[in-house]
């Protein structure tokens, strides 16, 4: 889930808890959530009454208040920051509360629901130590496990690819025998070969080493899938744009995912320190 800043709602599915990551200041209010479509939209940020009195406290399990009032983005089983937060959570504080309002959505993919989720003076906890360095544990191993997924998808949609390559003919022969096809398929086999190793070294990195493992991961992966859903497409010509074929579903799910824990020049940001630019 990710706490915006501005007008309008959190995106998200599933029922019960959900986290947020409250900014440590007010701010000025940005696009922070995400339409389902690819575009932003603008969400307030949390705010937090404390109990018995109107003072607005934004850190309500800081200071002892539980009243969260706003509206969040929340995918199912994510818990995440938008593009906003990523600046501003600095002393914030990762608190679980219940949603008084889902609303459902329709998102660019169809097979990972969403809904937007409002809170109006919802009783809110203390998740993990509450600080930053919770939420980035949260982020990080979300987007470990989002590499994974990545990967299984561009190694689907480059065995899609194959298949059709091998099966389609034209010119009397295979298309995959013609060496633009070859040449596309073996850069796309680079690619997901490569993402693989990123994400098999996140999934087993140490609580030190997560951190950056995870930014490579989360970089190298989303923008893998893409690039394989995207060729996967070409490769099938204009039956992959079709609802007939699969291959479309795949390319929705690969532009989501990437901007599901940031996009992949959030991460790129924030390894530059450690390769010292």
């Amino acid at each position: 889930m990710r706490a915006a800043g501005g007008r309008g709602g959190v995106r998200g599915a599933g029922g019960g808890a959900v986290a947020a990551a409250l900014p440590a200041d007010g701010g000025a209010g940005g696009r922070g959530g995400h339409d389902g479509r690819g575009r932003g939209r603008a969400a307030p940020p949390a705010a937090a009454d404390r109990r018995g009195g109107g003072h607005r406290d934004r850190h309500p399990a800081r200071r002892g208040g539980s009243d969260l009032r706003g509206r969040h983005a929340e995918r199912r089983r994510a818990v995440h920051a938008g593009r906003r937060d990523r600046a501003r959570v600095r002393g914030g504080v990762l608190v679980e509360a219940e949603p008084t309002r889902r609303t459902p959505l329709v998102p660019l993919d169809q097979t990972r629901p969403l809904c937007a989720l409002a809170f109006d003076r919802a009783p809110a906890r203390v998740a993990g130590d509450g600080g930053r360095a919770a939420w980035e544990r949260v982020r990080d191993a979300g987007l470990a496990a989002l590499a994974a997924e990545q990967v299984g998808g561009a190694a689907a949609c480059l065995a899609a690819s194959v298949a059709h390559a091998k099966r389609r003919h034209q010119f009397g022969r295979p298309i995959g025998s013609f060496q633009a096809i070859q040449h596309k398929l073996a850069d796309v086999l680079l690619l997901v070969e490569s993402a693989r190793s990123a994400a098999y070294a996140a999934a087993r990195a140490t609580p030190e080493d997560l951190p950056v493992a995870a930014a490579i991961a989360g970089s190298y992966c989303a923008e893998a899938y893409a690039t394989a859903a995207g060729e996967n497409i070409q490769v099938h010509g204009g039956i992959g744009i079709t609802w007939e074929h699969d291959a479309h579903r795949h390319l929705k799910r690969a532009t989501t995912a990437a901007r599901l824990f940031g996009p992949p020049q959030a991460h790129r940001a924030r390894l530059a320190p450690t390769a010292g630019l």
